[in-house]
């Protein structure tokens, strides 16, 4: 009897010790079917929304944090757009934003590793809703619109390898801010180093910078 009792005491453990951890996965992970079932309605919501999209790839992911699904399309053009659910439990992406960050992050990026610094990182943020955006889908270039949301346009460049000295450095940074006035950019930019400083330029200043002894001014230290 003693041996039997064990038996189902040792059962009754492993099941419940199961169970916690189904949960616990299904937790921080998400349940699959669920998963699953976000994928397909994802699919369904870009056909209708966007059909002249094609999709090479999409994925699934699960934040914990939020308790809710995220998915990642990536298009033939390797743009890639985020869907998620708002909070009606509709679905919503960020293709025009995606549509112009991409856009602009090419263009600057093309540049600046053919003629400045090869190994430098470009990223260009629009901290907008995607239906405000929505209404410049038909305009060809960012620059057509872009003064309206400069307040709100961030540009973070990440140079390579450190120069021989800092007066190279930000010459370099000079000629980049040249371009980017150059080609009518009405951003926020951010150039990061390997090492401190960081510059930081806000958009009503960057026109205000006629040398590259200028930015000097616009030098920060972490922990400022």
């Amino acid at each position: 009897m003693g041996k039997r009792k064990f038996l189902i005491w040792s059962l009754l453990t492993t099941f419940i010790v199961l169970c916690l951890s189904i949960f616990v996965y299904f937790n921080f992970n998400g349940n699959p079917w669920k998963s699953r079932e976000f994928a397909q309605s994802v699919e369904r919501y870009m056909k209708a929304t966007y059909p002249e999209i094609a999709i090479k790839h999409q994925s699934v992911s699960y934040s914990f944090k939020e308790m809710k699904y995220y998915a990642t399309v990536i298009t033939n053009s390797d743009l890639a757009i985020r869907i998620s659910t708002d909070n009606d439990n509709q679905l919503v992406d960020n293709y025009y934003v995606a549509k112009w960050e991409d856009e602009v992050s090419k263009s600057v990026s093309m540049y600046i590793n053919k003629h400045i610094d090869p190994k430098a990182k470009v990223q260009f943020f629009i901290e907008a809703q995607n239906k405000e955006l929505k209404a410049y889908k038909d305009y060809i270039s960012f620059v057509e619109f872009g003064d309206r949301f400069q307040d709100k346009a961030k540009l973070f460049i990440e140079l390579g390898d450190p120069k021989e000295d800092d007066e190279k450095q930000l010459q370099e940074c000079f000629k980049m801010v040249e371009w980017i006035v150059l080609q009518k950019y009405k951003v926020n930019i951010v150039f990061f180093f390997k090492n401190d400083p960081f510059i930081r330029i806000q958009n009503t200043d960057i026109e205000k910078i006629q040398d590259w002894k200028n930015l000097k001014d616009y030098l920060v230290w972490k922990g400022q």
